[in-house]
């Protein structure tokens, strides 16, 4: 029982810490941290809002037109408006799709396991197919800790066995 709860624990303190750097780095400016520094310009961290404006002026006029055809699908545009997606990719996000907090639902059930799963039912509103996705996750990761597992005994009691 003892190990369980300190990997729970272990895991938990991870997170926690990889939370605060993340935080603390979040709200440092960045030209605080290279003011000074040979071989790196400034510039890169400061952010051009004219640059970017033209950057998405093409995603802009795409998110346009499917809020004023909501039933639009990518095929209906490459048809009628080909310029539109003319630099989209038809495939679908690899990872299966938003889940909850914009993480996948199959690395909530990966990494948090039955948890990960109660909470993906939960925060999607009963979505049956998110669940399940979670559900591929949790099973996933079971098996890999199992074949780790595996490995690591099959190997401590290999070198058990050959220094006798």
């Amino acid at each position: 029982m003892k190990k369980p709860i300190l990997k729970t624990i272990s895991m938990f303190m991870a997170f926690a810490l990889l939370f605060v750097q993340t935080q603390v780095y979040a709200h440092a400016p960045l030209t605080d941290k290279f003011n000074n520094v040979p071989g790196v310009d400034d510039s890169v961290f400061q952010l051009d809002e004219a640059s970017l404006e033209v950057a998405m002026a093409d995603l802009n006029k795409l998110d346009s037109y499917l809020q004023q055809h909501q039933d639009a699908t990518y095929q209906d545009v490459a048809k009628n408006n080909a310029q539109l997606v003319a630099n989209v990719s038809p495939i679908a996000a690899p990872a299966g799709g938003d889940g909850p907090l914009g993480i996948p639902s199959f690395l909530w059930g990966c990494v948090f396991g039955v948890i990960g799963i109660l909470l993906v039912y939960l925060m999607t509103d009963n979505d049956m197919d998110e669940t399940k996705k979670a559900l591929w996750g949790c099973l996933t990761g079971v098996g890999v800790a199992l074949i780790l597992n595996f490995v690591v005994f099959a190997g401590a009691a290999s070198a058990a066995s050959s220094s006798y």
